[in-house]
């Protein structure tokens, strides 16, 4: 079979709901300048047939949950699929034994979990269409951030939700709040920026403050000065362990102040909230997304999509002892309540 994408530019409009808007904001704009996210596009072999997806994703369940979903649907569809898994732990210097695995396969399309192995497949498969899924604070991400070649088609799904879903689940479950600190590395800047300009449409000052592991007792200081009246976080190893979740939650409770995490297990440690990624809808979403591109017949091209659904976990211990009155707070179906009575 031919080559399932040969790149050519076009420009695109009528994205679904979920993918990124890349357009609407001033800094997503300017990224778009930056990574020529003007729908690189490509089209499909002229010969229709079924594709060799390899499907190379890490050993957290998540992973594994999100692969045997994507692999299910697409084998449904009569395409061949192999799952490699790469082994936790593996540098990147080990990964030339996972490259020969997938060789071997002699796939059309790899599908990738995670920034990490994502990244690593884009080099050493500079020649073959990759779909990535949960991959976090994707705007940052250096296969999208620092990607300057148009023609390099690489789509997939965030495990973020879209801003803007953000900000309005932050008034569903925190209703009152007008100033939201969110702490940042270096590594997350463009991922705050568009929390800051999704705030400014929905009544919230989004208020970035720099910090690091090392720096936290700064962090925690400018989160007084700047007087915020809650806490966003989000998934950045440059700023959160275990030493540093546990002095924010520490922090919350005797400030009274929400905490909204990006796990389960954080709220369960002490967050009043937490907004996270479900691994099997967005399995379902990246199988989605690759039978689109199998199938188009038309041009498809670099399409990065947030997740499309989202669980809530809330701790009424801590809603209680911060003084949140529950019933006035909006939650969805997808909702886990911590310590419900």
């Amino acid at each position: 079979m031919a080559s399932l994408l040969c790149s050519k530019m076009k420009s695109r409009s009528g994205m679904p709901a979920g993918q990124l808007r890349l357009s609407q904001v001033s800094i997503v704009a300017a990224l778009a300048t930056i990574i020529g996210l003007s729908w690189a596009a490509a089209t499909v072999a002229e010969e229709p047939g079924n594709l060799r997806i390899a499907i190379v994703h890490g050993q957290l369940s998540s992973y594994q949950l999100a692969a045997r979903t994507i692999k299910t649907t697409v084998v449904e569809s009569g395409h061949e699929c192999a799952l490699i898994e790469v082994p936790k732990g593996m540098k990147s210097s080990e990964f030339k034994k996972i490259s020969d695995r997938i060789r071997e396969f002699s796939p059309q399309l790899i599908v990738t979990s995670g920034q990490r192995i994502t990244k690593s497949v884009l080099e050493a498969f500079p020649e073959v269409p990759v779909v990535f899924f949960l991959v976090p604070n994707i705007l940052d991400a250096p296969f999208v951030s620092d990607n300057k070649d148009a023609s390099r088609v690489v789509s997939g799904v965030s495990s973020d939700q879209a801003p803007h879903l953000r900000m309005a689940w932050i008034h569903q479950v925190a209703p009152g709040l007008e100033r939201v600190g969110v702490l940042h590395s270096p590594g997350t800047e463009r991922t705050v920026a568009s929390l800051v300009q999704a705030g400014e449409q929905h009544g919230l000052k989004i208020i970035s403050i720099l910090a690091s592991r090392k720096s936290f007792p700064a962090a925690i200081k400018s989160i007084q000065e700047n007087n915020c009246d809650g806490i966003l976080m989000i998934p950045d190893s440059g700023v959160y362990d275990s030493t540093t979740i546990r002095k924010l939650l520490t922090w919350g409770a005797r400030n009274k102040k929400p905490v909204m995490a990006f796990s389960k297990n954080i709220v369960k440690a002490g967050a009043y909230s937490g907004q996270y990624y479900d691994a099997r809808a967005i399995g379902t979403q990246t199988a989605e997304l690759i039978l689109n591109l199998a199938n188009q017949q038309d041009a498809v091209g670099n399409k990065i999509e947030y997740t499309k659904v989202a669980a809530t976990a809330i701790n009424e211990h801590i809603a209680e002892m911060i003084d949140i009155d529950l019933q006035a707070v909006t939650t969805g179906p997808n909702t886990v309540r911590i310590g419900e009575k």
